[in-house]
């Protein structure tokens, strides 16, 4: 019985062991589909990376502008909690922070890595009644620029 367990225990380890050597294999296109970006190394994610509206073409004319290739997510008041763009397929979240007299911007890789930042000021403070605009490159709400 004991060796049983052991050469099942034994297969089991050889198994796993050749299940992890090699490429992994996969029928998922990084094209089509955003969920790959672990695939390229930081330098190509890197190299990739644009600011949004030079990717998105949202119509900000609209309620909630989200497209194929932008998604806002909100706040309980309306605010843009953060954004996802996808970029050839690969796929950035983007979340700025208010910090008085300017907006703090970071774009981060699925992974949680920064893959940039961007420092943008703005003439009035946030204010729920102004609708969609494009600043520098990214998209916000309730701003004056």
């Amino acid at each position: 019985m004991k060796k049983t367990i052991a050469l099942i225990l034994a297969a089991l380890f050889v198994l796993a062991a050749f299940s992890a050597c090699g490429k992994k294999e996969t029928s998922v296109d990084p094209a089509t589909d955003a969920t790959e970006a672990g695939q390229l190394s930081f330098d190509d994610l890197l190299a990739l990376y644009k600011a949004p509206a030079e990717v998105a073409s949202p119509d900000l004319t609209a309620e909630d502008p989200s497209n194929d290739v932008i998604t806002f997510n909100y706040n309980e008041d309306g605010s843009i909690k953060n954004y996802y763009v996808t970029i050839e397929g690969y796929k950035f979240l983007v979340t700025y922070t208010d910090k008085g007299n300017y907006i703090q911007i970071f774009s981060f890789t699925e992974d949680g890595t920064v893959i940039a930042d961007k420092t943008v000021e703005y003439k009035a403070g946030y204010d729920a009644s102004v609708g969609f605009t494009e600043q520098d490159g990214y998209f916000f709400k309730g701003y004056t620029f």
